[in-house]
């Protein structure tokens, strides 16, 4: 992530073929099964963590990573983004007034950056929209509280002229091989005007809340992913690894 902020300056170059790999919301199996795996072939990944499901928060749980394996994993390197307070659907206005939705938003928004920064000591840069959801609101009170990208879960490559407030990342699901393949191959399409430089960024896809759908950029059709729960017999196999690690882009 350091490299791609970097490089969206312009204050350094990254290889042509270049990729972000990202995990969500902050599910131990981030740590336990994730990380050991990305170690072993040397891949630096973020984490874009909801502060609410940290152990010992109002949302937290027996999945729940704690703030002292956050800690740990970035004193060796991981990169550890923010995902909001309690991930929400961020453009839900749900009865509120103006003032009282930006009231909100910036408490998501804003707070989560703050606890993360308090809590680890580190400069948050970057924000993911829980379920790739945002407004023109959204992204103003994102971009005001100093996040240099903000990222959803629309796959395609990034130019250097993309929008840093949506940047797309590819989600991955075992039901769905063609994301996959256009995301490692860097087939799909191209935001942000024609660069020699194309970074692919990509993800599992966050479980959408409350029966809201996502709709795929690929295909247009809307659709929930599949975990290993709701899969038929042929993609259990698939999907019961990547339901372990939990929602992540790759």
């Amino acid at each position: 992530m350091e490299d791609f902020l970097a490089w969206r300056r312009g204050e350094k170059g990254i290889p042509q073929k270049s990729a972000l790999i990202s995990i969500d919301d902050g599910y131990l199996s981030g740590y336990n099964v994730a990380w050991p795996i990305l170690k072993k072939f040397g891949y630096p990944f973020t984490m874009f963590i909801y502060t609410d499901y940290v152990k010992g928060g109002p949302k937290s749980g027996g999945q729940s990573l704690s703030w002292d394996q956050l800690a740990e994993m970035r004193d060796a390197g991981v990169d550890i983004e923010s995902h909001t307070l309690s991930h929400p659907s961020l453009s839900a206005r749900r009865g509120k007034t103006e003032e009282q939705y930006l009231a909100w938003l910036k408490s998501e928004i804003i707070g989560s950056k703050e606890i993360l920064e308090k809590n680890l000591g580190i400069q948050i840069k970057a924000f993911a929209y829980p379920y790739g959801v945002h407004n023109q609101t959204v992204r103003d009170v994102v971009k005001q509280a100093g996040f240099e990208a903000a990222f959803t879960v629309y796959g395609q490559r990034i130019a250097h002229g993309a929008d840093p407030m949506v940047i797309g990342r590819y989600g991955i699901e075992s039901t769905k091989p063609k994301v996959f393949e256009e995301a490692v191959n860097f087939t799909g399409a191209v935001e942000g005007g024609n660069a020699g430089v194309m970074p692919a960024s990509a993800t599992m896809v966050t479980q959408p809340m409350d029966g809201e759908t996502v709709t795929d950029a690929l295909s247009g059709n809307q659709s929930q992913p599949c975990h290993a729960w709701q899969c038929g017999p042929q993609e259990r196999h698939h999907a019961n690894q990547w339901a372990r690690i939990g929602s992540g882009r790759l």
